[in-house]
């Protein structure tokens, strides 16, 4: 189970159902092919609102985003559509700490 502060799962519900995730997305993988700028108008306000809350759709922003821009069509076909409507969402993939790529124990010369 996936448990969440409270109204996050009825406020992810509202997201889902008005479509907002689709704004700018081509309509043959389920968007709306609005105005990137609508978009950007759009998760300004709900991050602005409840950055924790946004993280949810937003890294699913960034997984649809890298797959629109760079992924084979093969991708786009398979993994667009529920991308677009949310049946997925994206992740954020962490690592073990001291693995190699802990970003935290990075350091600059």
């Amino acid at each position: 189970d996936v448990i969440t502060p409270e109204g996050f799962k009825d406020a992810w519900e509202q997201y889902k159902a008005g479509g907002w995730n689709a704004l700018n997305y081509p309509t043959e993988y389920g968007g709306m092919n609005l105005p990137l700028s609508l978009s950007l108008i759009k998760n300004e306000m709900c991050a602005t609102a409840n950055w924790s809350w946004f993280m949810y759709p937003g890294l699913t922003l960034g997984c649809t985003n890298t797959i629109v821009n760079h992924g084979s069509q093969w991708m786009k076909d398979t993994f667009l559509p529920k991308l677009v409507d949310l049946t997925w969402s994206g992740v954020m993939c962490l690592t073990e700490p001291h693995c190699g790529t802990d970003l935290g124990e990075m350091k600059t010369k």
